[in-house]
């Protein structure tokens, strides 16, 4: 709402009593600043001791603190990025967001979900079987896969599957044990829901 209200220059001042106030971080409450100051709308912080009309101090405080942010925010990004690659060699998941079909347990190890492992598991052979059909092309296969989902109810995170939810779950290596990271494959250790070589089959009928 306020930044709409910069935008059609409706507010000419904003007093906060923090800068971090302004943001969910010191970078995203300067970058909300520098806002302000582009559409020459005036920022006060009480307790910072900051005014963008009063030149050259403030601006000063501003830049000096834009830059720590930044410099934070790359080592942030560097730790995170390091913290990934050791898990890759680890043969650990790289990535926070695992497949459909797994979870973590509380001690927040990737784990097969039993409820869903089923419906990965009928995607597979089902896929598999309306391979066979020559006659079928891959969009009438994806129809034909994606009625037959619905007939029996199953849900992908809560709502009806789509076809690129399909196609991302038949085309994931997880399910069968291994791992894509920026372009490597790598086998694991996490328990596989279908077999390496239904899942290589299946590579073929694309």
């Amino acid at each position: 709402m306020i930044k709409e209200l910069i935008q059609s220059n409706s507010i000419n001042t904003i007093i906060c009593f923090k800068m971090d106030r302004l943001g969910r971080n010191m970078l995203g409450s300067l970058t909300f600043i520098q806002l302000c100051k582009e559409h020459n709308v005036r920022v006060v912080s009480i307790s910072d001791n900051i005014d963008t009309d009063d030149g050259g101090k403030s601006e000063l405080i501003l830049n000096i603190l834009l830059a720590v942010s930044q410099e934070e925010l790359r080592n942030i990004r560097n730790r995170c990025e390091l913290g990934r690659k050791v898990k890759w060699e680890q043969n650990k998941v790289p990535y926070g967001k695992i497949p459909f079909g797994y979870k973590r347990d509380k001690n927040g190890e990737v784990i097969v979900d039993e409820k869903v492992k089923p419906i990965i598991q009928y995607i597979f052979k089902k896929w598999n079987l309306l391979s066979s059909m020559k006659h079928l092309t891959q969009n009438k296969r994806m129809r034909r896969l994606l009625k037959l989902l619905k007939k029996h109810n199953y849900l992908f995170f809560g709502k009806s599957f789509e076809r690129y939810d399909v196609r991302f779950i038949l085309k994931n290596p997880f399910y069968c044990s291994q791992m894509r990271w920026r372009g490597e494959v790598k086998d694991t250790e996490y328990e596989p829901i279908v077999s390496k070589r239904l899942f290589n089959k299946i590579q073929t009928s694309f």
